[in-house]
């Protein structure tokens, strides 16, 4: 009797902690669909940013938003850690050039060699993550996230392909430039750490768009049991966009509208989803 009354308890400390979790995620969703309307409606561009550092602010322990400007980077916003004044020049920075240059998000070593000393200052043995904002044609900024357990890399990836979107747009209707490209730079030294994400980052952010912003249609198709039916404008869209700039590879894409889209279960696609680009159902 006491065996089964410790495993009674067990399961309901499990499922306490799947509820919290689930509540937990529900939360952070709530939050990226919350941060795309504003970063939609932002009324200028330094709001843009003020919005863009406070919805990354709880994604990680600490934050700092840097805007492209030439050759050199400016601080324009903090969030748990010190703003950043005056310029800092990609020249000074590696692992910054190389985020900027490489559109990838980088890991390195939160170090003044790697960061410059105006960022890192005497630095430490922690790490930091850079997002680049990646624009149609530029990266128009850079998003430093302090690395450790509590940093949500899925949300800030999401989050700043969001904020890119919604930046542009306001680029086109205004008719001025949110920061001239930066220039052309000389390889980087293989230092920091580029994650290959490109494939990857192209299949979250592009099905969490669609859960954030077509959430009837994401709803509809699941219930219907034919998310490709449902959705196969955006779907075919973004097939044929991942098999131009990452075929060859692993289809990041398909394994995301399967986790993501369809709950992990692949059935939910429906009977006339291809599958994966280049797969047998491809053929």
């Amino acid at each position: 009797m006491h065996l089964q009354e410790r495993l009674a308890g067990i399961h309901r400390e499990l499922d306490t902690l799947a509820a919290q979790v689930a509540r937990e995620r529900e939360e952070r969703l709530r939050g990226l669909q919350l941060a795309a309307r504003s970063l939609r409606q932002a009324e200028s561009t330094a709001q843009w940013v003020q919005i863009l550092a406070d919805a990354a602010a709880p994604l990680a322990e600490g934050v700092l938003f840097f805007r492209v400007d030439g050759a050199a980077l400016r601080c324009e916003a903090a969030r748990g850690m010190e703003l950043v004044s005056g310029e800092v020049a990609l020249a000074d920075a590696p692992a910054l050039r190389q985020a900027v240059e490489t559109k990838e998000t980088v890991v390195t070593l939160f170090v003044a060699s790697q960061l410059s000393a105006a960022v890192a200052g005497e630095g430490s043995r922690r790490r930091a993550q850079l997002f680049p904002l990646v624009g149609k044609t530029r990266v128009l900024g850079v998003l430093l996230a302090m690395d450790g357990p509590g940093l949500e890399v899925y949300g800030m990836e999401v989050l700043l392909s969001l904020g890119a979107a919604a930046l542009e747009l306001r680029e086109t209707k205004s008719g001025a430039l949110i920061g001239p490209a930066a220039p052309v730079v000389a390889a980087v030294p293989a230092v920091a750490v580029a994650v290959p994400v490109s494939g990857r980052a192209f299949a979250r952010t592009t099905v969490a768009r669609w859960i954030l912003e077509s959430g009837e249609l994401v709803a509809a198709g699941r219930a219907e049991g034919d998310l490709y039916g449902v959705m196969r404008e955006l779907v075919d869209g973004a097939r044929e966009e991942f098999a131009a700039r990452y075929g060859g590879g692993a289809d990041y894409l398909h394994l995301e509208m399967v986790e993501r889209l369809a709950l992990g279960k692949a059935g939910l696609m429906g009977a006339g989803y291809p599958g994966p680009v280049g797969g047998p159902r491809d053929a």
